[in-house]
């Protein structure tokens, strides 16, 4: 009977494995295809779910803002709105998993929010008013070593997620990554062609003879 019991076991680790490895194919596949980026940020989280076996989970994107860069949320699962409102932007002195990844350049785990004491004050509040007891976040990183965001799961009990289980979602955080920084690039490359369209024109209102006011 353990026999047939390890095998069945190996078996549903197998079909688990399975799954998770054509979701990780589908996501790279709709990375391509899809340009709706709301929408792929939510698949990017959905399957970071699926692969952690987490209720709860969050993406963020990095933003420099007049005094602080900060985590700007872009999709979540499972957080109802009040957490939404609470977390929609997160700086590196924040008392939450988030917050100390971006402050330590790393990924964080916490096994248990109430005695890691990694969140504190008013989050940990949130965390458990919420229902979660138990998270990670790992920092995304584009291949030339650029911070640009956060992805996060969270779980309603203590739990510690697997080896096999982080190393699915390391090639998960690489396409959120590329597509993150693709997409801030593009809007970079926008910012520019705005700009120098404005020079043109004001180069060419001050050629047609415009006051100096008109043409600045």
């Amino acid at each position: 009977i353990a026999l047939s019991t390890d095998s069945e076991a190996g078996l549903l680790r197998s079909t688990f494995e399975l799954a998770e490895t054509a979701l990780l194919h589908e996501v790279s596949a709709e990375l391509i295809a899809e340009e709706d980026c709301g929408v792929l940020y939510q698949k990017l989280v959905d399957a970071a779910g699926a692969i952690m076996r987490s209720d709860f989970g969050a993406l963020q994107a990095l933003q420099h803002g007049a005094e602080r860069v900060e985590l700007k949320l872009l999709a979540s699962r499972g957080f109802p709105e009040e957490a939404r409102k609470f977390w929609s932007t997160v700086d590196a002195n924040s008392a939450c998993i988030c917050g100390t990844a971006l402050r330590k350049g790393g990924r964080v785990i916490s096994g248990d929010l109430v005695n890691d004491r990694i969140a504190t004050d008013e989050n940990l509040a949130m965390y458990l008013k919420v229902g979660i007891r138990a998270g990670q976040s790992t920092p995304l990183v584009t291949r030339h070593g650029r911070l640009v965001g956060a992805l996060s799961t969270h779980w309603s009990c203590p739990h510690t997620p697997t080896d096999h289980q982080l190393r699915l979602l390391d090639i998960l955080v690489r396409q959120a990554a590329d597509l993150l920084d693709r997409n801030q690039t593009d809007a970079e490359l926008r910012e520019r062609e705005a700009w120098l369209a404005g020079q043109k024109e004001a180069m060419q209102a001050a050629l047609g003879g415009a006051p100096r006011d008109g043409s600045l």
